[in-house]
């Protein structure tokens, strides 16, 4: 993720009306900073006032839209580190800072949520494949689908998301189609207390998967920027 963004995790909102909450992820860019021209080293540049007020509205937004923020994750660089406390400041969250997200090359690094959602067959395919494109050239893709068909054509990777719990990673030339619905509904391997049979419907699963660039070994879950 490039240090142009802070990314918050949780978007939460308060109103569940007796249903379960979900996670909600946003990213959102620092606010204007002093100019590149100034001659300031890039990762010490600043908010300038306007940059300050704009952070403020737009924490100010989100605690009216209700939103029950948990975490910021930030890059430690001077002015998206700023937004990020400004927006502590009115939302009162936690807030981690992380140098790769500094470091991260955008043009590297592609995430896409359901991305052949309503097209027809063709368009599906021609998106499919400029994924796939991007991948076989270096870039490092993130899929989060629902469609398992779709994730075993693209990725090599699979993680599963369901109740709020994270599957262990598993390459997709070991999974089944089947064990991977298996896993959405929240049944897989993990501490003993969270082995219980779970309700869930595949459709309130999110099953997020990865393409790393060639030769990379893929992102550890446990790195900062990996999935």
């Amino acid at each position: 993720m490039p240090d142009s963004r802070v990314s918050n995790r949780v978007g939460t909102p308060r109103r569940d009306h007796g249903k379960r909450l979900m996670k909600r992820l946003f990213l959102l860019r620092h606010a204007k900073a002093v100019p590149a021209e100034s001659g300031i080293e890039d990762f010490a540049r600043t908010l300038m006032l306007s940059g300050m007020q704009d952070a403020g509205a737009m924490a100010r937004y989100l605690r009216k839209g209700d939103y029950r923020v948990e975490l910021i994750l930030s890059s430690s660089a001077a002015r998206t580190a700023q937004t990020g406390e400004l927006v502590v400041q009115e939302l009162g969250c936690e807030i981690e800072y992380r140098d790769a997200l500094y470091l991260a090359e955008p043009s590297k690094i592609l995430a896409v949520a359901q991305p052949t959602w309503g097209l027809d067959v063709g368009a599906a395919a021609e998106i499919r494949n400029h994924i796939a494109a991007l991948a076989a050239g270096g870039v490092a893709v993130l899929v989060i689908s629902e469609d398992l068909p779709e994730l075993f054509e693209l990725c090599t990777d699979l993680v599963v998301l369901a109740r709020g719990r994270l599957s262990p990673r598993i390459p997709v030339r070991e999974a089944t189609v089947a064990q991977i619905g298996q896993w959405m509904s929240g049944l897989f391997p993990g501490p003993a207390s969270s082995q219980k049979a779970e309700t869930e419907t595949a459709t309130e699963a999110a099953t997020v998967a990865v393409r790393p660039p060639p030769g990379a070994g893929g992102i550890s879950p446990e790195a900062p920027g990996g999935v």
